[in-house]
């Protein structure tokens, strides 16, 4: 930036003389030469920041392009990179809108592209996929349950271990501080998937077959929920020791989701199953039985 900076005033000048020989009006030349001081006065900020700390600007880390769009057609006006002194995220954000704003009153559209804007784009429009993808698959799930389950109350307490874990899973990462990279839109429906299954046959066994109680239910459905539970985080266990991130990031993510989903399906969905039929008396028992009878399938 030293020599540039050092020459801005010679580059004005000529500036000004090329300004001349356009046929830009007054109002355009004077932004135009507004813009080019804004620039010249941040370029020169620049260079004192680098020449404060000693470090040398030429090994910067990133290079941005900026190009504008003239008569329909895209071309690159100049290529800056940014000292390796600024790295903070915030920081690289202020210096694209500074440069911007400098070159706002240009008489034609300037935009910022490269690597780090890309992926900035990106992530933004994460959170809204990976909302959008979560509420096709809650929605497809409890669509399914309703066809399954012959009462609104059975459809809900499947739920609960389904959306307990998924929650469980999103605070255990967002207090290790882990991000959010690309297989987080993976995180939801795995764990929508892996942590109802138990929950379903916790709840058809203790409302739906005849004869059967939340502690007879229990007796036969916990073994089996807690190997199934443990052969699923041993398969994403091994996920943990990848050297790519995300890879990373989603067997963590599933070893908390079915971590927190085991003793969700064992103990609060058994609880409030005992709540719920203490609550209701033996008529209100005898037809969820009959409804269930009925959507059976005959031999």
């Amino acid at each position: 930036l030293k020599p540039v900076a050092g020459s801005w005033h010679d580059l004005k000048q000529v500036f000004k003389e090329r300004l001349k020989l356009t046929e830009f009006s007054e109002k355009a030349i004077a932004i135009a030469e507004e813009s080019f001081d804004e620039t010249g006065k941040m370029l020169s900020e620049l260079d004192a920041m680098t020449s404060s700390d000693g470090r040398d600007e030429s090994g910067a880390l990133e290079r941005s392009w900026y190009m504008a769009k003239i008569k329909g057609k895209i071309r690159f006006l100049t290529q800056i990179r940014y000292s390796d002194a600024i790295t903070d995220p915030e920081a690289l954000r202020d210096a694209d809108a500074r440069i911007l704003n400098a070159v706002k009153g240009l008489p034609v559209q300037v935009q910022i592209s490269g690597t780090r804007q890309t992926m900035q784009a990106i992530l933004s429009s994460l959170d809204s996929e990976l909302l959008r993808l979560g509420l096709y698959d809650f929605t497809s799930l409890i669509l399914i349950l309703f066809v399954i389950l012959p009462n609104p109350v059975g459809v809900g307490l499947c739920l609960v271990p389904m959306i307990g874990s998924f929650c469980v899973t999103l605070a255990a990462m967002g207090l290790a501080g882990m991000g959010l990279p690309f297989s987080i839109v993976c995180v939801a429906p795995l764990v929508f998937g892996f942590s109802i299954h138990n929950g379903i046959h916790v709840v058809m066994g203790s409302l739906h077959e005849e004869g059967s109680t939340v502690a007879k239910t229990m007796a036969r459905v916990t073994p089996r929920a807690v190997l199934t539970s443990l052969t699923i985080m041993a398969g994403f266990v091994a996920m943990i020791t990848s050297r790519h991130y995300s890879m990373e990031f989603l067997g963590w993510a599933m070893v908390a989701g079915m971590l927190s989903a085991v003793p969700l399906t064992l103990v609060t969905l058994p609880a409030l199953l005992t709540v719920v039929l203490d609550h209701f008396h033996s008529q209100a028992v005898a037809m969820w039985s009959l409804s269930s009878r009925r959507h059976q399938p005959a031999d």
